[in-house]
């Protein structure tokens, strides 16, 4: 062992009054005289103190080695040699650890994982570059992203101006030999598992439990799986898998994503849960991995605020992930022209308002609705609607009309064709005729006004404050017999029969 002095790099310790020089050992130690000397021992990468007699004191002591991130190249391609701290930090041999700012802390913490094919040990892709043992980072939560977790993640989905593009698609070959398949096939997917039957079978039922397998994955929102090419022995088949839609928001995080073409690489085919003994076989192909929809943050059409994880949208876009135009022409033939959807789960608002600075009036409209040149319906600025084309149906529910005012007629049903042959007014049910249920029914002040004694002169005929009919022809006269059922209830029972009149009295 050599003593050497170096009084530039002495520290003098003052209760000594001694200088402590360095012991040239391969790294700088300090040598202080009450104590034994101790030599280095370097077991499994650590470096420890050993006593060698009286007199000195090894006071500092080395820090672990790995690959150096940057060195002097020895030959062509032969570089990154051991070194401490991996040549990216500082020693600090009070401690023998690297200083904090050093990247070697992380790996001498966790290391790489010693068993990557065993799951629970580790968490990790496989990797084989030569810094393969010294990189290491944060597995965040989903939604999560960031090196340090602390970001939020924004919502994903298709770009909407970017069209004729298909579905990522992979297709799955099971097979085997002799004997048929038993156990179930695992496909693993960004740190998800889709399982199903080995047992393959084209139909139905075989092919909803495929779908329902994958669309049970975290970041699968919509898929469909196909089967086809079934060996009738062994059972195997090809599994055709489509992927339609992606979660689009908290599914994935800093490691786990992609962005709406996930690599062939990112899919594995497990055959550990096969349990019959005919040497099953399984590999993974490509379909559909060009010209793909995007699962992009914000839909291409805003910016991540990663500090909010909401998408700041473009002009024209809207929504949670920016995917809904808001008011420019749609030239993308199965989207929506225009959507309004408020997405909070205790909205209370109004969802579309129309208003005006200008009073009512009925020289403008508040709505317009034409098809081409077809007008369909209008309503102007008094409120004035008119359907000019097409049907009302309400299929559920149904039709109230009311008035408030004093002189307006609730309801007034009328043709205009001066040739009209069509019937103004018609009530029907499915159910067969009968007196259990009712096809009119009124109440309230009514009184049968007769002006003249012969009925079939006179065109109008008045229950007041109810009702009004009109028929000037006597051969299709529809009779109205109405039957007290009790107090100012009145049930009308349609009979057509030949011409004459019931009189009634108030």
């Amino acid at each position: 062992m050599i003593l050497k002095r170096r009084m530039s790099t002495a520290n003098c310790i003052l209760g000594d009054r001694c200088c402590v020089c360095e012991l040239v050992l391969g790294s700088p130690v300090d040598v202080a005289p009450p104590s034994t000397l101790r030599s280095e021992l370097t077991v499994n990468g650590f470096s420890y103190s050993v006593r060698l007699g009286s007199g000195a004191r090894v006071s500092k002591r080395k820090c672990p080695t790995g690959v150096a991130w940057t060195d002097k190249a020895k030959t062509t391609n032969v570089a990154h040699a051991l070194a401490e701290c991996s040549n990216r930090g500082l020693c600090d041999y009070s401690k023998e650890q690297p200083a904090n700012d050093s990247s070697a802390t992380l790996a001498l913490q966790y290391g790489p994982d010693s068993l990557p094919g065993v799951g629970g040990d580790g968490v990790g892709p496989i990797y084989s570059n030569w810094e393969k043992d010294s990189m290491s980072n944060c597995m965040c939560d989903m939604g999560y992203t960031g090196p340090d977790c602390s970001q939020l993640m924004c919502a994903k989905n298709d770009d909407p101006l970017t069209t004729g593009q298909g579905y990522r698609t992979i297709q799955i070959a099971v097979g085997a030999t002799a004997t048929a398949l038993a156990g179930s096939i695992r496909i693993h997917f960004l740190g998800d598992v889709a399982t199903f039957s080995a047992d393959a079978a084209a139909d139905a039922a075989h092919e909803a439990a495929c779908t329902s397998a994958f669309q049970s994955m975290r970041s699968v929102l919509t898929a469909t799986c196909t089967i086809t090419s079934v060996d009738p022995v062994t059972k195997g088949a090809i599994y055709t898998v489509v992927f339609k839609e992606w979660v689009h928001l908290g599914a994935e995080n800093n490691l786990l994503y992609h962005s709406g073409n996930p690599s062939l690489s990112s899919f594995t085919c497990d055959i550990s849960k096969v349990t019959s003994l005919n040497t099953p076989t399984c590999a993974i192909t490509d379909v559909t991995a060009t010209n793909v929809v995007e699962h992009v943050y914000c839909s291409n059409r805003g910016l991540c605020d990663f500090t909010t994880g909401h998408c700041l949208c473009y002009a024209d876009f809207k929504g949670l992930d920016c995917n809904q135009p808001s008011n420019v022409p749609d030239s993308i033939d199965d989207n929506d022209g225009f959507i309004i959807n408020p997405l909070g789960l205790t909205y209370i608002g109004t969802v579309l308002h129309l208003k005006t600075a200008k009073g009512s009036q009925a020289d403008f409209y508040f709505i317009k609705i034409e098809s081409a040149t077809l007008p369909i319906l209008t309503m102007n600025g008094v409120g004035d609607t008119k359907l000019l084309n097409g049907n009302l149906w309400v299929s559920t529910g149904s039709l109230t009309i009311t008035t408030m005012s004093q002189t307006s007629t609730a309801a007034d049903i009328a043709n205009t064709h001066n040739t009209f042959t069509g019937t103004a007014l018609k009530i029907r049910t499915s159910r067969v005729s009968g007196t259990a249920f009712k096809l009119l029914e009124g109440s309230d002040d009514w009184r049968y006004n007769n002006r003249r004694r012969n009925p079939w002169r006179r065109s109008n005929y008045y229950l007041h404050g109810w009702f009004s009919c009109c028929d000037r022809r006597r051969s299709h006269f529809t009779h109205f017999e109405w039957t007290q059922s009790h107090s100012h209830q009145f049930v009308c029972h349609f009979q057509q029969f030949a011409p004459q009149v019931s009189y009634f009295t108030s």
